[in-house]
């Protein structure tokens, strides 16, 4: 097995650029739970919608991921 390539953050004028979206049931029917933690969003959560594959996330969960990627962890397209 050989080295594992190395990953680029995401630019952080990239990642300030997201709009954050707060989490409603009434409104946000379509989506259910963070793709990264898995834990269904509550009631005032926010998230983001990545623009180029529609993902969305946790604000806190992609954060952290974005540090140390610059792509989507569920479909790993660039950001």
């Amino acid at each position: 097995m050989g080295p594992v390539p190395a990953v680029d953050p995401a630019p952080p004028a990239r990642i300030a650029s997201f709009p954050v979206h707060v989490y409603s049931a009434d409104t946000d029917r379509r989506i259910s739970e963070c793709g990264v933690c898995l834990e269904d969003y509550a009631q005032g959560d926010q998230y983001w919608e990545l623009p180029t594959c529609r993902h969305h996330f946790h604000v806190a969960c992609l954060r952290v991921w974005l540090e140390s990627h610059s792509t989507c962890p569920f479909c790993r397209q660039t950001v």
